[in-house]
């Protein structure tokens, strides 16, 4: 099913309304994978400040280490949006998604064990370094299932559908909040704990993922090579980009770990704490590109400055 070119769009005339039924979902999900660094935080903070100041820096590496991942999977949306209607080109570019998730997510898993194994050297004390090298090894085993649940969220936001999304991250917040609490204080396995429950949230998210998106389907071969160049050529820029904002915090971060346990414990809440902030604007920035995506593909370039200009307005109001 081939999409028309300039074909009117149901939200043309009213694109502000468009763009906050969106962001509302997108920001909640948003918050909630937030949220669980939160959780992650609260908890481990009654182990003491070496184990939170761990914790933290193998947080803010795992961040890190996704950042080139996460933004390419940008691309699959940017592409689905603007082939809304076409199914099967829509089949054809989950398929590649899930293709690239699945590699650069066997290559995030090697760096990450990799990174596990140094990550002590910048830590102020052996406690603090043995919880980083923990908490990483843990979570960098589950970067192929993070990279697929990501891939598979960013294609039902490109068909403009958040509900799913929403569920899965809620589903995963409450798996993650109980997990966390058996695995540090009934089992006492500290911060190994912390992250496999969030390693297991994201097989959760994944799973409901997948189920949701089995209406449409998927489709891999030969078409779906093609398909995973224009996601790469899409996204990567956008992955760069999270390379470089994450590079800066990780950057930071190392540096606070070595100078104290405290100072590095008490800039992990500080970050949690003020990812509150930001992610609603950012939620606003991911619904604006899907709707310029949608426009730019069906030719309604005067709704996409549109858009534009809606975004602008509600980002200056947040």
């Amino acid at each position: 099913m081939s999409v028309p070119n300039g074909e009117s769009l149901a939200w043309e005339s009213r694109p502000g309304r468009a763009l906050l039924a969106l962001a509302g979902p997108t920001t909640l999900s948003l918050l909630s994978f937030a949220f669980m660094g939160v959780v992650d935080t609260l908890l481990v903070s009654s182990l003491g400040s070496a184990t939170l100041a761990g914790v933290g820096v193998g947080i803010v590496l795992t961040q890190f280490l996704g950042g080139f991942g996460f933004g390419l999977m940008r691309g699959e949306k940017i592409l689905i949006a603007q082939a809304r209607g076409d199914h099967e080109r829509t089949r054809v570019l989950v398929g590649s998604a899930l293709w690239l998730a699945l590699q650069l997510g066997l290559g995030m898993l090697v760096l990450g064990e990799l990174a596990a194994l140094i990550v002590p050297r910048f830590c102020a004390t052996p406690e603090a370094g043995a919880a980083a090298r923990a908490y990483l090894s843990v979570r960098s085993l589950s970067f192929p299932v993070v990279l697929v649940y990501v891939a598979l969220r960013e294609a039902r936001y490109g068909l403009g559908e958040t509900r799913s999304p929403l569920i899965s991250a809620l589903a995963g917040n409450a798996t993650h909040a109980l997990l966390d609490w058996v695995a540090i204080y009934a089992l006492g396995w500290g911060a190994a704990g912390a992250g496999l429950a969030g390693s297991l949230a994201f097989v959760v998210q994944a799973s409901l993922l997948a189920t949701a998106q089995r209406e449409l389907g998927v489709t891999f071969g030969h078409a779906a090579r093609a398909a995973r160049v224009e996601i790469a050529r899409a996204g990567a820029f956008t992955g760069l980009q999270f390379v470089l904002e994450t590079g800066s915090l990780a950057a930071l971060s190392l540096l606070l770990a070595g100078m104290s346990d405290l100072q590095m414990a008490a800039h992990q809440v500080a970050v949690q704490l003020a990812a509150f902030c930001f992610l609603p604007a950012l939620a606003i920035a991911e619904s604006a590109t899907v709707l310029t995506a949608e426009a730019f593909g069906r030719a309604r370039y005067t709704a996409v400055h549109a858009v534009a200009r809606a975004a602008r307005r509600v980002g200056l109001v947040y």
